[in-house]
């Protein structure tokens, strides 16, 4: 679970929401996550952090400049914030 904040334009209209948030399907093809081009559905519906971590390193060797996501306004139509 992650928590989010809803935001409608540059306004925010719901903080400290928690979301699932899914494993992103190009991260997976990319690094060929337990045969992901091959088997890509199977791969994705039976993704676990515990499985990535237990083959890639959790140390983050640079760290971001800012602790929350930076406001980016125009990316998602109007209809998309639910």
């Amino acid at each position: 679970m992650f928590m989010v904040n809803r935001m409608l334009g540059n306004q925010v209209i719901e903080k400290d929401r928690e979301l699932e948030m899914k494993v992103c399907k190009y991260c997976l093809r990319r690094i060929n996550f337990m045969g992901y081009r091959e088997n890509a559905e199977k791969v994705y519906r039976e993704f676990s952090v515990k499985d990535y971590f237990a083959k890639y390193d959790s140390y983050i060797s640079n760290l971001p400049p800012h602790t929350t996501a930076p406001l980016r306004t125009g990316l998602f139509r109007r209809a998309s914030v639910q």
